[in-house]
C-alpha cells in the first residue's frame, strides 16, 4: 500500500463519494465524459482484439481495451492501490508483490504444508495430521 502524502488526500476522496459525478472528479474527469466514455459508446469500439500465435500452434485471442478506456482504468488502479489495504495473507494483486515474491515470504514448513495441502484428496485424513504434526515439530 502507497503512503505518500497524494495517497492521504486520495483516501480521503475516496471516503467522501457520493454520486456518480464524485467519481469523476475523482478520475479527473467531468460526469458528462465519463458517461460518455462508459456508457454512449459501443462496447465493440471500446476494446480491440487481435490474435496472437501460440507455441502449440494454436491461437489465443486478445481483447484490450483502446486507450481512452485504458486510461480511466489506470487512473482507477492508482486509486485502488491507495484506498486498499491488504491483510497479512493476501500476497496476489498487491503492489511490489508477483509470482516470483510468493514462495520468498512463507517459512520453509508452510511451503511443505501447502504442497501437501494442494495433495490433500490423495491423503489419507490420519496420514494428513500426522503430517501436520511432523511439520509443527520442525518449526524453530
Amino acid at each position: 500500500m502507497n503512503t505518500s502524502p497524494d495517497c492521504e488526500q486520495v483516501k480521503n476522496a475516496f471516503a467522501s463519494l457520493r454520486e456518480r459525478s464524485d467519481v469523476a472528479s475523482l478520475l479527473g474527469l467531468t460526469d458528462r465524459a465519463l458517461r460518455y466514455r462508459l456508457y454512449a459508446r459501443p462496447l465493440r469500439n471500446q476494446y480491440q482484439t487481435f490474435e496472437l500465435r501460440k507455441k502449440s500452434g494454436g491461437v489465443r485471442t486478445i481483447t484490450a481495451p483502446n486507450a481512452t478506456l485504458k486510461s480511466i482504468q489506470r487512473r482507477l488502479r492508482a486509486t485502488l492501490e491507495c484506498v486498499y489495504e491488504p491483510k497479512a495473507a493476501v500476497h496476489g494483486f498487491n503492489v511490489g508483490c508477483s509470482i516470483k515474491t510468493s514462495p520468498k515470504r512463507l517459512p520453509c514448513s508452510l511451503k511443505y504444508a501447502v504442497l501437501i495441502i494442494n495433495f490433500r484428496k490423495v491423503l489419507q485424513r490420519r496420514r494428513l495430521f500426522q503430517t501436520w504434526y511432523v511439520l509443527g515439530s520442525m518449526r524453530t
